[in-house]
């Protein structure tokens, strides 16, 4: 998948917003006051997210005057675990601030229940045509672990340093006291000793249920196009449904 790479996962979301600027203003209100952040921040599995207006008339990459029908959202992110995972967590932890970057979008269903909001974006969603991450194999615990025990080692060394240099102690003595720092810093580090790898498949059942959620929206697109190509033409100055 162009979207995964070793434990984590690249989600890129663009949805249609009926008011880029009011969008604007709440991403102004939530950097004044981070703290309102904090349990995004505090989600270990998030490695990355940003959202993005995108007005109708500022699309990147288009000739100048190029006006969209409608404004959009860019929702980017990366992280660890499985996309339902993901979005449960903001169903379950960061709900009405959810609820509040996305607000004014078009067709948004709320975050609770977690059903619709996850169709929502399932909907949005776009593939990535090429996703790189620069540790693939290591999820951001991982590398948060990794660092505690770098600095664990670097005490355990000038403890040793310190040891090697205390004349007043004998060898005995010395092998004995850095075993006692050595053992108590490893117990504090038994849970933060990670392995790299892949992350875990998702379990069948959730892998049917994605399926099924993208085929239903596929069925839903194809019955709603057919039913335009089918309905009648409106006679020229009527509003429609009148004949």
């Amino acid at each position: 998948m162009s979207n995964l790479a070793g434990k984590s996962y690249a989600m890129t979301v663009i949805s249609p917003m009926a008011a880029t600027w009011i969008n604007r203003i709440v991403f102004g209100i939530f950097r004044c006051i981070p703290d309102q952040a904090s349990t995004l921040v505090n989600l270990g599995i998030i490695h990355f997210a940003r959202w993005s207006p995108l007005p109708a008339d500022r699309w990147p990459g288009t000739p100048a005057g190029t006006r969209t029908k409608l404004g959009y959202q860019l929702f980017a992110s990366n992280f660890n675990g499985t996309w339902d995972q993901y979005l449960d967590d903001f169903s379950d932890s960061l709900g009405f601030g959810t609820d509040l970057l996305w607000y004014q979008g078009i067709g948004y269903p709320k975050s609770v229940p977690s059903t619709p909001f996850k169709t929502y974006i399932d909907h949005n969603y776009i593939d990535n045509n090429y996703y790189y991450n620069a540790t693939p194999q290591a999820s951001s615990r991982d590398i948060n672990n990794a660092l505690l025990v770098r600095q664990a080692l670097q005490s355990l060394e000038r403890e040793l340093d310190r040891l090697e240099h205390d004349a007043s102690l004998q060898d005995n003595d010395r092998d004995e006291k850095f075993q006692a720092v050595f053992c108590r810093v490893m117990g504090l580090l038994q849970n933060r000793l990670a392995s790299l790898g892949n992350a875990p498949l998702a379990s069948l059942e959730t892998l049917k249920t994605s399926q099924q959620r993208r085929h239903l929206i596929t069925a839903l697109e194809a019955h709603l196009l057919v039913d335009a190509e089918l309905a009648p033409p409106t006679p020229s100055g009527a509003p429609p449904g009148m004949s």
